[in-house]
């Protein structure tokens, strides 16, 4: 007989425990544990998935499965991202959490049986030449994230789309920040609702003029809540992918969310991570190293470095320096030779 999965739910909350259990009762989910202590919680090694609150959050076991965790305060300031957790907002109601989760869970699955279907007994080996012209039509997906603000993260990034199309790549710019700043460096007045993102992929986007071209997604003016938004951007992209048009995709995401990177891991290439040289910044990228999926290969990059301030990322493997300059548009960095070795690199 197989052994059913074990299923914990934490709580402080005696309303919220009760709801949980009701909403998975009622889906059949019979193998359930109820604790108001997580110091209660035994053989997490075992458990499959977990929900808790964030009160309990800095009490968790690390268990076998996923763990869900529902802030209900300060949900939209929460930078953690510990690997095997997720964060969703507390103050959802109890079936709603339920569908989410059940939705992450799936994906996971899927992310899992992938690499097993591909290695399967009856699966044809590709020929050198299949794979060389496979390797040589995909679409790379690269996230641009920055754990503090002001790092240059917005600029280095469109100017790093700049170069790869210099290099005769075809590149496409997404931003999937709550705030989208971005218009100003690419002279885009133009906003679009977040309604449009219904309409075909090819409506939306918007070339640059110039000789070397970059295709980006207008600035989007939203009234979604924030995990709806990340959903539609999230099939955006893969929708921009099954175009197979671009050689490169750059995506600017939030560094406070581990949805994005969740739900489209299987298609990153590489995560670039802008910086400062300060301590906040290195304390930052710190939990960050703890935290991230170890099979996403991380490259940072220090923005708007002075070489007369003291670095606290010299134990980083820094990719590159971006150095301070009075002049921070595009072409003040372009003259600075500033993301030259990041092109290279990708």
């Amino acid at each position: 007989m197989k052994e059913e999965k074990r299923i914990v739910i934490v709580t402080e909350d005696e309303e919220q425990l009760i709801e949980l259990a009701c909403i998975f009762l009622r889906h059949g989910k019979s193998n359930l544990e109820l604790y108001s202590d997580a110091a209660f919680i035994r053989d997490p090694q075992t458990i499959d998935r977990m929900v808790a609150d964030g009160q309990s959050e800095a009490y968790l076991p690390a268990v076998s499965g996923v763990t869900f965790v529902l802030k209900k305060e300060n949900f939209g300031e929460s930078t953690a991202n510990v690997t095997g957790r997720i964060y969703m907002d507390g103050n959802s109601m109890a079936e709603e959490l339920y569908e989410k989760m059940e939705t992450c869970v799936e994906r996971l699955q899927e992310m899992e049986a992938e690499p097993e279907q591909k290695q399967g007994i009856d699966a044809e080996p590709e020929s050198k030449a299949a794979e060389q012209e496979t390797a040589a039509t995909e679409t790379r997906l690269y996230l641009s994230t920055s754990p503090v603000g002001g790092a240059g993260k917005t600029e280095g990034t469109i100017l790093l789309g700049k170069l790869l199309a210099q290099q005769g790549k075809r590149v496409f710019y997404i931003n999937m920040e709550e705030t989208q700043d971005f218009g100003y460096f690419l002279d885009e007045t133009d906003w679009i609702s977040d309604h449009a993102l219904a309409r075909p992929v090819e409506e939306l986007l918007q070339q640059e003029t110039g000789q070397k071209e970059i295709t980006y997604l207008k600035p989007i003016q939203t009234e979604m809540a924030e995990e709806q938004m990340a959903d539609r951007m999230i099939s955006l992209i893969h929708s921009i992918i099954s175009l197979k048009k671009y050689d490169v995709i750059l995506a600017e995401v939030p560094c406070k969310r581990n949805w994005y990177t969740l739900c489209l891991q299987e298609q990153i290439h590489k995560v670039l991570v802008f910086a400062r040289q300060d301590a906040c910044s290195r304390e930052r990228i710190r939990q960050l190293e703890q935290e991230r999926n170890q099979e996403l290969e991380h490259l940072y990059i220090c923005g708007l470095y002075d070489q007369g301030r003291k670095n606290h990322l010299e134990d980083l493997q820094v990719a590159e320096y971006l150095p301070y300059t009075e002049d921070a548009s595009l072409e003040g960095l372009q003259k600075n030779g500033c993301m030259k070795t990041v092109a290279e690199l990708l």
